[in-house]
């Protein structure tokens, strides 16, 4: 595999537009496959987390209060990403709107990066449902989803391994999945395969 970040965010709502992040988890991978930075950061927050937030993540405002700014966890990911970085995540496009918001906000460009979504590959082998805490359960995996940003990224790198020995994962490489129901969210990208997917039925 190519050189990669593996990362989740938690933020203070669903949409990109009018939420933040408040927690980034990341691990940044070589093309050897060995581990060279783990990050987990925290970021402030102007205004008081939503109840229905604290009660997903555990994560209060107090916690945040020592956070990075948005700014320089902003500066610190264009750092960090370089043009050659597969960024992945399960549900890539979720976590791709906050990330390509905050960069553009502060004035960083997207590098057009690679892109695997995990669920993607999941949903692809398995019936539904396709949460990550259902994946871990089916791979066996010794990971927890906490929905918190660093657990979950350990446990997506975990999943991505696992799934890669079972078949080669370099196909679903920049194509994302979503359900024709209820159309595609987030941010469009050029170079992104946007395909409708329909659940398998559990029988």
């Amino acid at each position: 595999m190519k050189k990669m970040l593996v990362f989740d965010v938690e933020t203070t709502g669903l949409d990109y537009r009018t939420s933040q992040i408040i927690e980034f988890g990341g691990l940044l991978v070589d093309e050897n496959g060995e581990l060279v930075k783990e990050i987990s950061t925290f970021v402030q927050c102007p205004h008081p987390l939503p109840e229905k937030i604290k009660e997903i993540t555990n994560i209060t405002d107090e916690m945040l209060l020592d956070g990075m700014k948005e700014e320089e966890l902003a500066s610190m990911l264009n750092d960090l990403i370089d043009e050659d970085t597969t960024l992945v995540a399960y549900n890539v496009q979720f976590d791709m709107g906050f990330l390509i918001t905050l960069l553009r906000r502060f004035g960083y460009p997207f590098k057009q990066n690679d892109m695997l979504d995990c669920m993607v590959i999941y949903k692809e082998r398995h019936p539904y449902p396709h949460r990550l805490f259902n994946a871990i359960q089916t791979y066996q995996l010794d990971a927890v989803n906490s929905h918190r940003a660093l657990d979950d990224a350990k446990a997506t790198l975990k999943l991505l391994y696992k799934m890669n020995a079972e078949q080669d994962v370099e196909p679903f490489r920049n194509r994302i999945s979503y359900n024709s129901k209820y159309g595609l969210n987030g941010i469009r990208l050029d170079y992104v395969e946007y395909y409708p997917y329909k659940y398998k039925k559990r029988y």
